[in-house]
């Protein structure tokens, strides 16, 4: 690899590490969490995997020292003896939230809700819950998708007199009794055509139930109101 080329990755490595955003800090999620995501009796490892940059570089940790890495979360369990693994994110540079818990009582099998990050800012990113469900092949699971931010259908519209998306964050937490179990409380920040991306104007929250018969989250709720400034 020539001089110029391996600076310049060398350079972007060091940049990523600058990128990390700051509500990663002290709760950037490297470990597995290991779990019985099915019904049998083995354990299932949910992995915030390590990946190697540049793309057609070894993917498979540890990185050289001229790439730079991101995250994704993977599933990990075994099918009629044989291991396998199954790629349930997009990649960004952190992963920040990684929960596993049965978040609806309705529901036989826990669900994985996780947070990844990327950018200045961590204003890059996404937001899913996905559960491991029986697959065309018997006794072999595969990822359904619950939750996913952002999509068409769950980011909203950039609020009349805001000029564009600012942050986003989401919990899970029982705020309704006409749902089972946790909902997700999905909060987006907007600024306006005056502001720095430090001080938005405007808030959004969305609150998604569980629908059984969809499976899937379902929009039930959206409130938009103007944050006061000090």
């Amino acid at each position: 690899m020539g001089q110029p080329l391996r600076h310049s990755l060398t350079l972007a490595a060091a940049l990523s590490l600058l990128a990390i955003p700051p509500v990663a800090v002290g709760a950037v999620i490297t470990d597995p969490r290991t779990t019985n995501l099915d019904d049998d009796p083995l354990l299932e490892q949910v992995i915030p995997q390590e990946v190697c940059l540049p793309p057609g570089a070894a993917v498979v940790p540890p990185c050289a020292p001229d790439q730079f890495t991101q995250r994704q979360v993977v599933i990990a369990d075994s099918c009629n003896g044989t291991s396998y693994t199954r790629v349930v994110s997009a990649q960004h540079e952190a992963v920040i939230k990684l929960v596993v818990s049965n978040f609806q009582d309705i529901t036989p099998r826990p669900e994985i809700f996780f947070d990844l990050r990327s950018g200045a800012g961590g204003r890059a990113g996404e937001i899913r819950i996905v559960s491991w469900q029986e697959g065309p092949t018997v006794g072999c699971q595969e990822p359904r998708t619950l939750f996913r931010y952002p999509s068409k259908y769950t980011r909203g519209r950039v609020p009349r007199k805001a000029r564009s998306l600012d942050t986003f964050d989401a919990t899970l937490r029982n705020v309704s009794k006409s749902h089972a179990g946790k909902e997700l409380r999905l909060r987006e920040t907007y600024v306006d055509r005056n502001d720095a991306l430090c001080c938005p104007s405007f808030e959004r929250i969305t609150l998604f139930g569980y629908n059984a018969g969809m499976d899937l989250y379902v929009k039930f709720r959206t409130t938009v109101k103007r944050i006061r400034k000090k």
